[in-house]
């Protein structure tokens, strides 16, 4: 949509986030990207498959899509657990421990399929709380 940018390494003041892009398998997957700070300063990224039934070229499909969010954990502070993030289910409402698949030393990345208008919502597992008010 007008208006609307790239997302780039460093949107959002993320201090931890690489690339967002569509999973090898589905390199033309759209997507709308936001972030996030509570009022503790907590960092927090969704990440939304944009596909729907009525929208116009290219999201006018209702399959999934898988996404890949990759993430560099080198100057993160000893007590952020670099092995997962914090996931907020859509369904159940109850956050969830996502683990992440490790390339090497502090590099790592998740792929996550979401359905046609899906959102996937996370932060970093700093030992504090998910905002849920």
């Amino acid at each position: 949509p007008p208006g609307t940018v790239p997302w780039t390494k460093g949107a959002g003041n993320d201090p931890y986030l690489t690339g967002i892009d569509g999973a090898p398998d589905n390199d033309t997957l759209e997507m709308l990207v936001g972030h996030f700070r509570d009022d503790s300063g907590e960092f927090y990224t969704m990440v939304q498959n944009v596909r729907h039934a009525h929208g116009d070229f290219p999201v006018n499909r209702t399959d999934q899509g898988t996404v890949r969010i990759s993430f560099d954990f080198s100057n993160a502070p000893a007590n952020l657990d670099r092995s997962k993030v914090l996931s907020l289910n859509k369904l159940t409402g109850q956050v969830e421990n996502i683990y992440l698949t490790y390339r090497s030393g502090n590099a790592g990345f998740l792929d996550v399929k979401l359905a046609a208008g899906d959102p996937f919502l996370f932060k970093y597992a700093t030992g504090a709380s998910f905002a849920l008010r």
